[in-house]
């Protein structure tokens, strides 16, 4: 076994992502930026065994995307950028 790999994504990412998307000319203040991550899956079985009762050996790894967007008054609009990663 190899040393343990960072989480992703590491908070210099999310960070990053942050002052993006207040300075995209939203107007916004770092702290009010909201981060989705998701991460990618990989699956060596199969796709979509899970779904026929079958086993399902998937795993996440330590790449996705990055969602960085700014909530607004009204709950449905919203601003922001996506990040996709190494």
């Amino acid at each position: 076994r190899g040393p343990l790999r960072p989480m992703w994504p590491g908070q210099a990412e999310v960070d990053r992502l942050r002052r993006e998307v207040a300075g995209c000319g939203s107007g916004s203040r770092i702290e009010e930026v909201e981060v989705i991550a998701s991460p990618y899956r990989v699956c060596p079985i199969g796709a979509h065994v899970d779904h026929q009762q079958g086993v399902s050996v998937a795993m996440c790894i330590s790449t996705g995307i990055l969602l960085g967007f700014v909530p607004t008054s009204d709950g449905v609009s919203w601003r922001g950028k996506v990040l996709a990663q190494r």
